[in-house]
């Protein structure tokens, strides 16, 4: 009956055959997942970038599409760390599952991988939907041998051996079964019947041209009484047995509440009867049949639709609009949809009704915390304060209750803050409530202004803290407000004349050196923030301020420069010290203040850096011992370990002596390194050569023994004090260039 072109085969790639011999290449036809059964894939690509695939099996394929999607981070890609993709269970996974097969991805997370091929292109589908990408830019190509080609026909339709194996009795009961099966298909379709498959079908990411087509073959098969095998037929079969308890109850619903076509009457003539005065009842307003309506939806959706009613899916709306008073049941598709939205809530997807409690238990939770020195509400802080009784309601999000609250309260107060928050008036503010709270000048904590607003946002609260200078930080997360902070007009005018003084004999001063005894004492409570407290109340205006050093408003030297210049005026600085005295000027510590220190002064020892006129060198003996200890070569400084030989300088000599000495005083070798450090790492190098830091060190790695892979490199650069990491960012190009060094093609 099925002739050849009728049959639907799966998309030859214009390049048939690949050129590694897989064999022909056919690209994945997202409308039926169901060709890919047999296939094994090949390539992946989208929007032209091919995706990298561990090994040809559909689980990585949808792991690499998975892994594209991350990397573009797609807004709507966060909505499936908390809702399912496909069936029920979650698509990211915050662990994995224990009786299914899992794959880890790069953001921790994990999916289930344990699908069939059908199954994993219809989630890769569902995916590229989900996150607004076409399907036209997805290319998937697999191999197949059961669809190439023999005597210009698909091979299904050639016949072939037929192997028979040995029957079991479950076989054959099995088979009979089956058999039973097919012969109790119901007879031809009616357009009930056959719409509802169709709507199935749809459901179930068959195109809408494909369903139609599979619907006439369906019902020109049953009504002619002979089933023909073929996809059609195979759709029909997983309806009646995969949806079959609820598609029949709602066929059966739809027969029920069909009304009869009337029986034909005979017209009777009769004598004009002339009219009573009133015989008619009066037609019931537009208004009151809306209501009666609403009354009706709400009362279904509370009653028989309790997980809700997802509007996008025809057979979902079909078995509502069944449901509804048959005077409801001519309505239009838009009308049922626009009755749902009037009375229900959408919640994850689905149209649901809320108990009219709930209105009642939110404004009267609202109204006691703006009676309480609250004045703005966030909607994510009221749904954790309150998430057990707005369960009960139906409301188990915050994305829920804030759909809930839209739809009902929205002539009662004010949304703000994109809405994120509601309050009665417009000029309301988190930044109020604070300032209300401090306004007695204690200080409090970040747990206490969470006890007092309850309904705020915590790290808005910290923004707008840390942001305001009416508020000092006087410790971790504990603030207090600078009108609390006592100080005379007397002891300002005294702080401003010292600062004027330091300032005048050596062009900065150091909050530090200030007298503020006298304070402290006043202000216990401001005891970590004092400086901040003083330059705020007194010196602001007045005087820059980097870190605790203050300078001309018109002032060019930078922080770094007055490092500098503290180095030049000691004797002796530890690294502890110099640690401290980069905290005083640039905040937290980094390695500039360390590399300055190297310029400036001498390292002897471990923990100390002195001046440079502390130290005697004889330069010309020290030159000379390091000739005949280096060759003239590049060589790693940890090498150097025999220090007899130096003639004495004032501190007995070291590694880290000669580190201090070659990187300033030595006038035939520089010391050279990734990154100023305290770990003697660098290269004694003659100050002729001008090669990078990276070529020397491939260099040295090349006149080693050691292997020249990652590993071995890595640890033999970092043993011998080139790089204090065993995987140092440029070592592919290191051990690369020791490569061509080794087989001589580059010096």
């Amino acid at each position: 009956m099925t002739a050849v072109k009728d049959v639907i085969a799966p998309i030859p790639v214009a390049v048939a055959d690949s050129s590694d011999g897989v064999g022909k290449l056919y690209r994945v036809d997202f409308a039926h997942p169901e060709f890919c059964a047999l296939g094994k894939p090949y390539s992946c690509a989208v929007y032209g970038n091919k995706l990298p695939l561990k090994s040809q099996s559909w689980a990585n394929v949808l792991l690499a599409v998975t892994e594209f999607c991350i990397a573009r981070d797609y807004p709507k890609l966060k909505k499936l760390y908390y809702n399912p993709l496909y069936e029920q269970s979650l698509f990211f996974l915050p662990r994995k599952l224990e009786t299914r097969e899992c794959m880890k991805l790069s953001n921790g997370y994990w999916i289930c991988t344990n699908h069939n091929p059908a199954e994993i292109v219809t989630l890769i589908r569902l995916l590229c939907h989900h996150c607004g990408m076409y399907l036209t830019n997805v290319e998937i190509l697999y191999s197949s041998t059961v669809w190439e080609d023999d005597k210009d026909k698909p091979q299904a339709m050639v016949a072939k051996p037929v192997v028979t194996k040995p029957k079991t009795e479950a076989t054959i009961a099995a088979t009979q079964v089956a058999k039973a099966a097919d012969q109790e298909l119901p007879s031809p379709f009616t357009p009930t019947r056959r719409n509802a498959f169709k709507t199935w079908l749809i459901q179930n990411h068959y195109a809408e041209a494909k369903a139609e087509e599979y619907c006439r073959e369906v019902n020109r098969m049953l009504a002619n009484g002979k089933l023909v095998d073929g996809f059609p037929l195979k759709a029909w079969q997983r309806y009646q047995t995969a949806v079959a308890p609820e598609a029949e109850t709602a066929l059966k619903t739809v027969t029920d509440t069909q009304e009869p076509e009337p029986a034909p009457t005979r017209t009777v003539p009769s004598k004009p009867v002339s009219p009573p005065e009133q015989t008619c009842t009066p037609m019931a307003s537009p208004a009151a049949e809306s209501a009666s309506l609403d009354a009706a939806v709400t009362k279904l959706l509370q009653e028989r639709f309790l997980s809700g009613v997802d509007i996008k899916l025809t057979f979902d709306l079909e078995r509502f609009r069944r449901a509804l008073p048959p005077e409801a049941h001519a309505l239009s598709d838009d009308a049922v949809k626009t009755l749902l939205r009037r009375n229900g809530v959408l919640i994850n997807g689905r149209i649901c009704a809320i108990p009219e409690e709930a209105i009642t238990f939110i404004r009267e939770k609202a109204e006691a915390a703006f009676a309480d020195r609250t004045s703005i509400v966030f909607f994510s802080a009221f749904f954790e304060q309150h998430r057990d009784d707005l369960a009960v309601f139906g409301l188990h999000n915050t994305d829920a209750f804030c759909s809930y609250f839209h739809k009902n309260f929205t002539t009662e107060y004010r949304i703000l803050r994109n809405s994120e928050a509601f309050a009665k008036t417009t000029g309301a503010s988190l930044a109020q409530d604070l300032e209300a709270l401090f306004a007695d000048g204690e200080p409090l904590s970040l747990p206490d202004i969470q006890t007092r607003l309850p309904y705020s946002d915590p790290e808005l609260v910290k923004q707008i803290l840390r942001e305001d200078d009416r508020y000092i930080s006087i410790g971790r997360n504990v603030w207090c407000p600078l009108s609390g902070f006592e100080i005379s007009r007397e002891e300002m005018d005294a702080l401003r004349r010292q600062v004027h003084t330091l300032i005048t004999e050596q062009g900065y001063c150091s909050v530090l050196d200030l007298d503020t005894e006298h304070l402290r004492d006043m202000n216990p409570q401001f005891e970590d923030g004092i400086y901040e407290a003083i330059y705020q109340k007194a010196l602001r205006g007045l005087y820059n301020r980097r870190g605790k050093i203050l300078q001309p408003l018109n002032s060019s030297l930078s922080a770094m420069d007055i490092l500098e210049r503290e180095l030049w005026r000691r004797d002796e600085i530890t690294v502890e010290e110099l640690k401290a005295l980069h905290a005083e000027l640039l905040g937290v510590w980094n390695y500039q203040s360390l590399e300055r220190a190297f310029e400036v002064m001498v390292r002897v020892n471990t923990n100390t850096f002195v001046a440079r006129r502390r130290v005697r060198f004889d330069v010309e003996v020290i030159d000379r011992i390091l000739d005949e200890m280096c060759g003239g070569l590049p060589t790693p400084l940890r090498h150097i370990v025999a220090f007899g030989a130096f003639p004495a300088c004032g501190y007995p000599w070291s590694t880290e002596l000669l580190s201090g000495y070659s990187r300033s005083v030595s006038r035939r070798y520089k010391l050279l390194y990734p990154v100023a450090n305290t770990s003697n790492i660098g290269i004694l190098c003659p100050r002729g050569r001008r090669e990078a830091y990276e070529d020397l060190a491939a260099q040295l790695l090349a006149r080693s023994g050691a292997a020249l892979t990652p590993q071995s490199a890595g640890q033999w650069l970092k043993a011998e004090g080139i790089y204090g990491l065993s995987k140092p960012n440029p070592l592919e190009g290191i051990v690369q260039k020791a490569r061509r060094i080794r087989a001589g093609g580059d010096r």
